[in-house]
């Protein structure tokens, strides 16, 4: 399988919500200067979740729903994914051997990881 690493530069305290302590500040920087819609985002609180895949970010907004976004060939594809209701074990397809892996491997950040492998699955 191909585990992604980037996924585990994000980390989260106990209440779920976000914590930019464990991203790369040189990274971070980076993204943060390339353009005015990224800078917007990450002020917004959406986290960074691949730099090298069209600055894909992240948002929370409950336990179980994100909204996921990319710049792909110039034009910026968004997605508000909700994990419960989505087959998790096919939205991991590719990254992991299933929902179960995920949960062990991640804990409280799972339904992250699930809805981050749904995007990227699906765009």
């Amino acid at each position: 399988m191909n585990k992604s690493p980037k996924c585990k530069t994000i980390s989260f305290n106990k209440s779920l919500s976000f914590d930019r302590s464990g991203t790369n500040e040189t990274e971070y920087s980076k993204a943060h200067n390339t353009k005015d819609e990224l800078k917007k985002d990450l002020n917004s609180g959406y986290v960074l979740t691949d730099i090298d895949n069209g600055n894909q970010r992240a948002l929370f907004l409950s336990k179980n729903v994100f909204i996921y976004k990319e710049e792909i060939n110039g034009e910026t594809h968004e997605m508000v994914i909700d994990t419960s209701k989505i087959n998790c074990d096919e939205a991991v397809m590719g990254f992991y051997k299933n929902e179960s892996e995920v949960r062990e491997e991640y804990g409280e950040a799972a339904n992250m990881i699930i809805a981050e492998c749904y995007f990227e699955n699906n765009t």
